[in-house]
């Protein structure tokens, strides 16, 4: 049995014995402890049941995400954001949030460490915000903190393209009495500054973060820049479809986004994937797959890192799904989840199996989309939370 199977086994006899609400789903689908344990051992990983995203929701789970939290363990709720209003909550310790980071610090290691132009507001802001979540006397974190701190120590410098205006954000409180949402304004002349400075020391420079912001901004800038191969884009936490509200706007078409971000720097074609990189990671699983963009399949083709095991599960047979073959996530994994029981999550998205491994388990995989709900294809969620009401 490999490493990651052991640990794995120790990890579901664990959840299984913390959270009653493990059990009776285990129970529903028939399957014991002693099941479980040998399906680890085995590796039929994807009949090992799966508790789904939604039963981490504040709402949508009636409270249930309690119980699936193991309070015990010194932590804090570790928060998504949501366009609807209905958050995840997982309880996580500090390990917990380590493996997070350095998961988001391999992905983010697929580009060089240059410098790096985030489309989003900064760690400090983005904590301060995440105190608006909390729901009792423990310490909330919100989940986009731990990706945007990595970030830091990954690249040569950074800088945050989001800042508060305090002034406006006042009378905006005042307007709404208390219910208005901070202003943001973009930081347009150090954006500026920084292309300059990249385009005559040739250095690189990465423009990350936040599709829904990127995209419009650089779009919209005057002219064209000679930033050629060191121009790379990095973007996470979906928004590929647009959203109603303060950054209303139509889906992104990707083949689109990445041919005029080209035009725009210059960027020669046979840069394209190597240049262009998306981050899927949900709050729910914790790690970070990393994607280049594909002009066969004109959209990015994430990778699965070695601290998971996914397998995209068909919808009617309920087997692991093929290449070619589209299905549920199921992601598995016993690295970080002390504080909660997160062993094995399916996600509420629909993706595409690009190729496997021998067990089944997916290697790549492409074209994410919401299975239901308002957020749409590709996924709005922390994204939109991040840059609504940013005034471009």
């Amino acid at each position: 049995m490999s490493d990651f199977n052991q640990h794995l086994e120790a990890a579901l006899e664990r959840q299984y014995q913390l959270y009653e609400p493990y059990r009776t789903l285990c129970e529903m689908e028939n399957v014991g402890l002693d099941d479980i344990k040998a399906m680890a051992r085995s590796g039929d990983l994807f009949a090992i049941p799966a508790i789904p995203a939604e039963w981490f929701k504040k709402e949508q789970s009636n409270g249930l995400f309690r119980k699936l939290a193991n309070a015990e363990e010194k932590g804090g709720w570790l928060v998504s954001s949501s366009t609807s209003g209905d958050p995840s909550y997982t309880w996580r310790t500090e390990a917990d949030r380590q493996v997070i980071a350095n998961s988001f610090e391999w992905a983010y290691g697929h580009v060089p460490a240059g410098y790096s132009i985030a489309f989003s507001p900064s760690v400090e802001f983005l904590t301060r915000v995440g105190q608006r979540f909390a729901i009792d006397d423990n310490p909330v974190v919100f989940y986009a903190t731990i990706p945007s701190a990595a970030a830091g120590e990954v690249f040569n410098g950074m800088d945050y393209m989001a800042e508060l205006n305090t002034v406006k954000t006042i009378w905006a409180m005042i307007k709404s009495r208390g219910k208005g949402r901070p202003v943001l304004e973009l930081r347009q002349e150090l954006l500026m500054q920084r292309i300059r400075e990249a385009e005559q020391n040739g250095t690189d420079i990465i423009f990350s973060a936040s599709v829904l912001m990127l995209y419009p901004t650089l779009k919209n800038l005057p002219g064209t820049y000679n930033l050629g191969r060191h121009a790379y884009f990095l973007t996470g936490a979906g928004g590929w479809d647009g959203q109603k509200g303060t950054m209303a706007g139509d889906a992104i078409h990707k083949p689109r986004y990445v041919r005029e971000m080209c035009e725009k720097f210059n960027v020669p074609a046979d840069a394209v994937t190597t240049n262009f990189w998306d981050i899927y990671g949900t709050t729910e699983n914790g790690k970070a797959q990393p994607g280049p963009y594909s002009p066969e399949h004109e959209d990015f083709v994430f990778q699965v890192g070695d601290d998971v095991k996914l397998y995209v599960i068909d919808p009617v047979s309920g087997k692991p799904a093929e290449a070619g073959e589209t299905g549920y996530p199921r992601f598995i994994s016993p690295y970080g989840v002390d504080g909660f029981a997160g062993a094995c999550v399916q996600q509420n998205d629909i993706v595409t199996v690009v190729a496997t491994n021998d067990d089944h388990s997916v290697r790549q995989f492409t074209h994410i989309s919401r299975a239901s709900g308002q957020e749409g294809e590709g996924g709005v969620g922390c994204a939109f939370e991040m840059v609504e009401g940013v005034q471009l």
